[in-house]
């Protein structure tokens, strides 16, 4: 993906314990933001499967929300988009 400094990625986990959570990021090398979450934030997100990716634009707007799992290039392309408009 270019190198976008606009771009964030957080993720978003709502398993009640931290060990196995932490574990995975280590193991799967995820170098970016997890915070834990709890059920209601699945309500709220209206979050229906999973993994759910949201796009979410510098004013705070979801410009896309995927259900299940994409190629990257699909995400490197929306967010390309999404950036290219600022």
């Amino acid at each position: 993906m270019s190198d976008h400094k606009d771009v964030e990625i957080v993720g978003i986990s709502i398993d009640p314990m931290l060990a196995p959570v932490e574990s995975l990021v280590r193991v799967m090398g995820i170098n970016y933001t997890v915070l834990f979450g709890k059920l209601q934030l699945l309500r709220d997100w209206k979050v229906r499967g999973f993994p759910t990716t949201v796009l979410i634009d510098r004013q705070g707007n979801i410009r896309k929300k995927y259900i299940g799992f994409r190629d990257k290039s699909v995400f490197i392309s929306d967010i390309e988009e999404i950036v290219g408009e600022n």
